[in-house]
């Protein structure tokens, strides 16, 4: 065995040893991933355009990196959309603004 070989061994047996203690980093979200986080986040309401013109209301329940889940509000489970067949997506009003402006 040379010596690479045999660092690599004594890596895996400490690796071993430490029971799988080492926990690996949530990746950092970027670009339009951020965007669907903190629309998530906030409960805003928005305006989805897919591919094949349909536009679609509604509240960002969960996304990830291949879907989103849309909450129409009409009673429904959550509608799962995947990001390849959007062509847009922009928020509307806040439903926290909207409430203020009616006073």
């Amino acid at each position: 065995m040379n010596s690479v070989d045999q660092i690599r061994e004594d890596q895996m047996r400490a690796g071993r040893r430490m029971g799988g203690t080492i926990k690996k980093k949530k990746p950092t979200l970027v670009g339009h991933e951020s965007f669907l986080k903190a629309l998530e986040a906030s409960g805003a309401v928005i305006e989805i355009t897919k591919t094949s013109g349909d536009v679609l209301k509604g509240v960002v329940k969960h996304s990830d990196k291949f879907t989103i889940s849309l909450d129409e509000g009409n009673g429904k489970p959550p509608r799962v959309l995947f990001k390849h067949a959007i062509e847009e997506f922009q928020p509307l009003e806040h439903a926290d603004k909207k409430s203020t402006d009616q006073q």
